[in-house]
């Protein structure tokens, strides 16, 4: 299970730092043998990761707060690439 949060992600219980940081706990708590890496990102909100036009769009619109910057973007989508090909390849 790989995850990536924004930390000034508003949607309180849902997928905010706090609800993030508990779905991290659960996960590494939980029994088994199992890949977890949960990773955040200090500058950046909600659905930071999409970038097609109606998402952009979409969170002009909701206000969401967030740098939504290129390189964070491509770091996660990075991360997010080598932890499918190590996990399902």
């Amino acid at each position: 299970v790989q995850g990536h949060y924004g930390d000034l992600d508003p949607m309180e219980g849902f997928s905010d730092k706090a609800a993030a940081d508990k779905l991290e706990q659960t996960l590494k708590n939980a029994p088994g043998d199992k890949a977890v890496e949960i990773f955040h990102y200090e500058k950046e909100g909600h659905a930071f990761m999409n970038t097609d036009d109606f998402s952009v769009e979409q969170r002009k619109a909701l206000n969401f707060p967030g740098d939504f910057d290129p390189k964070t973007q491509e770091l996660a989508w990075s991360r997010l690439a080598d932890f499918l090909k190590q996990n399902l390849f």
